[in-house]
């Protein structure tokens, strides 16, 4: 008989899911210096802005980062430093 997975414990594999997506590591790791906006990122990452799009919002969606509202747009920024940590840990293992 299968057992529920706890939902601690689903939501932590949902992030290590995103984390697995280059792009979305490569994002965290540029928002880690700063608050960037989706065509900063597309520019330096060279990939087109509805594929950062899809990134920025599934990262969002596991609540890793948000954004402010400017006239000129979205400005990302990574909302618990911890993610910082995780990412510092994940590298020191490879």
């Amino acid at each position: 008989m299968k057992t529920k997975m706890p939902e601690r414990h689903y939501r932590g594999s949902r992030i290590c899911r995103v984390l697995g997506n280059p792009t979305a590591y490569e994002i965290l790791k540029l928002l880690s210096r700063g608050k960037r906006q989706p065509t900063e990122l597309s520019e330096i990452l060279k990939l087109s802005i509805p594929t950062v799009s899809i990134c920025l919002r599934n990262l969002r969606h596991l609540d890793l980062i948000r954004y402010d509202n400017l006239r000129q747009g979205k400005l990302y920024y990574i909302k618990d430093p911890a993610i910082l940590d995780i990412l510092d840990r994940i590298e020191a293992l490879v």
